[in-house]
């Protein structure tokens, strides 16, 4: 019998036995760790990518530098046999389970399916009747429908839920910490019958401690996946919003949101430069094609997404303000940009606000240095920076310093080498701390200086 077509009972003694075989399409940050799940969970996993360089990485038992215990892992599962990964989708002929996890990334702040679009041809070219398709990959409303099972059937010649099953299970998941969270939150299930549903349920199961949370329709699967991500977007350019204000009064937003935050319906989150990342900043965006198709108007979402997409250019406004103050016009200054991954604690720099922030200072004429105690020095340069290797390095000379990212690392580093660096710098010196991070009266004392986002003068 196929996967389809099995019991839970049934399906998992199958998977106790060794004798499923699951294919993973897309092997990047997400898949490549979900297919060490699915490996661990028993199956003989076929990984696909099109990426001939990723593929060959993963069969020599290497996975991504930066994600924690992914290279163990695959190479564990790789050296047992229980991986492989392939360039071709012919090898899902021999599947009984499929996971798509290729991107999905909003273009001009529409979204864009295009590389799921993609997959779901190929997939559909080898889709074989009982087989189990589940959708990973983030989308829109009503996207698993329409397009997922659409290109599916076409290609296939198959019909969802009579002689293939489609489900859809989002990720959720962060960079750096992938492995951690696919074993241990919980996992939203939805299928498009409850054969699919009970199938994608104990199998998804095996993978994490944190259990299923199976819900009715895939519709509300998409749409609570998107409420995740738009809840967090909204309530940072609520704190943001809220730190431009305390600029202007001259007051401390540390001061007024630990105060805020005991009472116990308050939980007011952290202003800083912005907002990266893969999902943040594009996953709203389709919820809002759409709200838009549908002649609403999701006028929240759209102003949380312009206020946090702000947040560099204000902090550019900050550096030009405090420049002047020093008697320095941006244009031939040397800064010093410290942080540059996408959130705190990460060593990814993809999809980070530093970015932008570092190209339009660089376009007004001031000369940039990049450093991040986490980042690899490689990684940096492949983003375009004029990164550093040292803390030292990168502020010699420099005329303004900006703290980025508030990693735990660099708050450290830069509180035990302050009056180090002060050695480096040139005078009139200049400190933008992005996350007040460091004690401003320290940091006066010392001759610098100082603006901060959220901080008031």
């Amino acid at each position: 019998m196929s996967v389809f077509e099995l019991s839970p009972a049934d399906l998992l003694a199958h998977l106790r036995d060794g004798k499923l075989r699951a294919g993973v399409v897309g092997l990047g940050r997400m898949g490549l760790p979900i297919a060490c799940t699915l490996a661990e969970a028993g199956f003989s996993v076929s990984g696909i990518d099109v990426n001939e360089e990723l593929v060959s990485m993963v069969n020599l038992g290497v996975g991504f530098e930066d994600e924690a215990g992914l290279n163990d892992e695959v190479k564990k599962w790789v050296s047992s046999g229980k991986l492989r990964a392939h360039t071709g989708f012919e090898v899902l002929k021999e599947c009984d389970v499929v996971f798509i996890v290729v991107p999905t990334k909003a273009v001009n702040r529409r979204a864009d399916y295009s590389t799921l679009y993609s997959a779901c041809k190929d997939i559909g070219s080898y889709l074989k009747r009982g087989m189990l398709t589940v959708l990973c990959s983030t989308v829109g409303p009503l996207v698993t429908e329409r397009i997922v099972k659409g290109v599916l059937e076409e290609r296939s010649g198959l019909r969802a839920e009579v002689d293939f099953g489609l489900a859809y299970s989002p990720i959720r998941a962060t960079s750096g910490r992938v492995l951690r969270d696919l074993r241990s939150y919980p996992r939203i299930v939805a299928g498009l019958s409850v054969r699919s549903l009970e199938a994608a349920s104990t199998i998804i199961g095996q993978t994490t401690s944190g259990g299923v949370v199976k819900v009715s329709s895939v519709r509300v699967a998409e749409v609570a996946k998107l409420a995740e991500n738009v809840y967090r977007d909204v309530n940072i350019a609520l704190a943001n919003e809220i730190a431009l204000i305390c600029e202007k009064l001259g007051v401390d937003y540390n001061e007024v949101a630990h105060a805020a935050n005991t009472q116990p319906f308050c939980h007011l989150h952290v202003p800083g430069l912005g907002v990266g990342g893969h999902c943040i900043p594009h996953n709203p965006y389709f919820l809002v094609d759409y709200a838009i198709s549908e002649d609403l108007k999701p006028s929240l979402i759209v102003t949380a997404r312009n206020v946090n997409d702000a947040m560099p250019r204000h902090t550019l406004k900050l550096i030009i303000d405090g420049l002047n103050e020093c008697g320095k016009d941006i244009r031939g200054s040397h800064i010093a940009i410290l942080g540059a991954a996408f959130k705190p604690d990460s060593a990814d720099p993809r999809y980070s606000p530093v970015k932008g922030l570092f190209e339009d200072l660089r376009m007004m004429g001031a000369k940039v240095k990049v450093y991040d105690p986490l980042v690899p020095l490689k990684a940096l340069r492949e983003q375009g920076y004029s990164a550093r290797g040292s803390l030292e390095e990168a502020v010699r000379r420099a005329n303004c310093i900006v703290v980025a990212v508030p990693h735990v690392a660099l708050k450290k580093e830069l509180e035990d080498k302050l009056e180090r660096v002060l050695e480096a710098v040139k005078a009139p010196r200049l400190i933008v701390d992005c996350w007040r991070m460091l004690d401003p009266d320290a940091v006066r004392r010392l001759g610098f200086k100082y603006r901060a986002v959220g901080r008031g003068l």
